[in-house]
């Protein structure tokens, strides 16, 4: 498969490479991985500091002001460009900021009047992942929020993997609300005790665990598709 990748706040495509490159090397030489980086020069959010393990220089997606509608909607705009010059991609891998970006275009794109002519992603893999974020509510003079799943409901209709940490007190329920908003029968979630970033070197357990996770939504994604 062919995996679009998106960074967490604060870092950048190449430190994302690094965060995964051992659980990259578990799933095997049959995956492409293309790596982008965001547009906003950003540190990470208050109190991301595992984002910022590797220097003081980084880089987001969502602009520095949450309330900024036409940067935030222009997001969306860049990445369907990106793919459409880019792709075709099979899966989105994200952490954290790009997880909810990520999430942000699946849900668009799932929208009934969606008319964006890109080819249909079929899995997401989402690390310690951020809610998606309702870029509609622009069109009602509504101020940008996070999708709710007590409001609604299942914004995610394909397979997808939640890889995120219960231990600490950063964004506890962060990734909870971002699988709650994807389709429950599609959904496989691994909650670990290692904090804000990617299972890799500092756990075999937890590599192994996830590798398991994401197969399985792999080979989930294969079967919906055939």
């Amino acid at each position: 498969m062919r995996f679009l990748c998106l960074h967490g706040r604060g870092t950048d495509a190449d430190i994302f490479k690094s965060q995964t490159a051992r659980l990259r090397e578990a799933l095997g030489p049959e995956h492409e991985y293309v790596f982008v980086n965001g547009n906003v020069r950003a540190r990470a959010r208050a109190g991301l500091a595992a984002d910022t393990t590797y220097g003081p220089q980084g880089r987001g997606f969502w602009p520095l002001d949450d309330a900024d509608e036409e940067r935030t909607r222009r997001v969306y705009h860049d990445m369907i460009a990106f793919i459409a010059s880019r792709g075709p991609f099979d899966g989105l891998m994200a952490f954290s900021e790009g997880a909810s970006v990520a999430a942000t275009l699946l849900a668009e794109l799932a929208r009934p009047d969606s008319d964006e002519p890109i080819a249909t992603f079929r899995c997401a893999v989402f690390f310690c992942g951020l809610p998606p974020l309702d870029l509609q509510l622009r069109k009602s003079g509504r101020a940008v929020r996070m999708l709710d799943p007590a409001v609604d409901g299942v914004a995610v209709r394909l397979p997808t993997a939640h890889i995120w940490s219960g231990a600490g007190q950063v964004l506890p329920d962060a990734g909870r609300h971002l699988a709650a908003l994807c389709d429950p029968d599609t959904r496989e979630e691994l909650i670990h005790d290692l904090g804000h970033q990617v299972p890799g070197s500092r756990s075999e357990q937890g590599l192994r665990q996830t590798v398991r996770v994401i197969e399985r939504t792999l080979e989930r994604a294969k079967s919906c598709s055939s």
